[in-house]
């Protein structure tokens, strides 16, 4: 079987001829051709904090003035007996302000106050008792505002006496 193959085959292997032309070999294009590069690796973003916005802008003073509403048993330079309580309520559409109430005794000066905080409707009863005497109070309610400080003050007194109320409906409304 070898002789047969051997029959087959040419007697000379041709010889290759010279050519002025270059011969290019297919290339695969640039884009397919990953070219080596150092990336350094990226370091991990930073994360800083930013400020909570507040929900409405600051108003202007009078604005907050203008806006700030109270109603209140005060404001008809009562008496109170020892069992009764002082009510207040108070609106201010600033959510950033304070409300703050205030009752200073007029001769020595103790005081008793409650701060509240702004940006809707709030209230709050305060039982006479709590004071810290009898005899006369000058009370003040006023908004605390980080930009314009204390503004919008309403003012008053009344009397808080040593005697318990007499009044029959006094009981029913506490």
């Amino acid at each position: 079987m070898i002789g047969a193959l051997a029959a087959c085959a040419p007697a000379q292997l041709p010889t290759p001829t010279p050519s002025a032309t270059p011969i290019v070999l297919p290339t695969l294009p640039p884009t397919w051709t990953p070219t080596p590069s150092f990336t350094p690796v990226s370091p991990l973003p930073t994360f800083t904090p930013t400020p909570t916005p507040t929900l409405a802008p600051t108003l202007a003073a009078a604005s907050l003035c203008e806006s700030f509403y109270t109603d209140t048993n005060l404001n008809r330079r009562r008496i109170f007996a020892r069992d009764m309580h002082i009510t207040l309520l108070a609106q201010s559409p600033a959510p950033d302000v304070t409300i703050r109430f205030m009752a200073v005794h007029h001769v020595t000066g103790a005081n008793k106050g409650v701060d509240m905080p702004g940006g809707g409707m709030t209230g709050f009863q305060l039982p006479v008792r709590q004071l810290p005497g009898t005899g006369r109070y000058d009370w003040t309610i006023r908004i605390v505002s980080p930009v314009y400080g204390e503004i919008c003050e309403r003012e008053g007194w009344f009397l808080v006496a040593r005697l318990e109320s007499t009044r029959a409906e006094e009981a029913e409304v506490r």
